[in-house]
């Protein structure tokens, strides 16, 4: 189903590149910057992504900021049509790349639109050893 959506966005003739996000439901994922966030506008396209959670809510504690804010975590998973595969792997890194160490962004700073689906299925990224262990942990629950 997830799957599903994603190849939904190249419904729009016009998308070239797409992905998911999830909102985030649990404050303690806000502020770990193993977590990739994304900011959307009205067409559900994105506006910029980062491993600080966007936006900022002025004049509200952090541990607050989803009573005041949707925030939507980056689930990593993206689509491309083969020509817009092809231009992503010939561009050069971008500095806002290799500032938040986030590949999509090289995309999007060349001025390339990125859409993105909201789904409700969360995944569990395994990019620390930490992640690893949860996972690890999880499995022998489950079984």
């Amino acid at each position: 189903q997830v799957l599903d959506t994603l190849v939904s966005s190249f419904d729009d003739n016009d998308v070239e590149m797409a992905t998911l996000t999830v909102q985030v439901s649990d404050s303690s994922e806000l502020f770990d910057e193993n977590r990739v966030f994304v900011i959307m506008d009205k067409n559900g396209d994105a506006l910029y992504f980062s491993r600080s959670p966007l936006p900022h809510v002025r004049g509200t504690e952090k541990k607050d900021w989803l009573e005041h804010h949707p925030f939507y975590k980056h689930l990593g998973l993206y689509a491309y049509t083969p020509a817009a595969l092809a231009d992503f792997s010939n561009m050069p890194q971008s500095a806002l790349e290799m500032a938040e160490s986030l590949e999509q962004n090289r995309w999007m700073e060349a001025g390339r639109k990125i859409r993105v689906q909201i789904v409700e299925h969360d995944s569990i990224p395994v990019d620390t050893p930490e992640d690893l262990e949860r996972v690890r942990q999880l499995m022998k629950t489950e079984n």
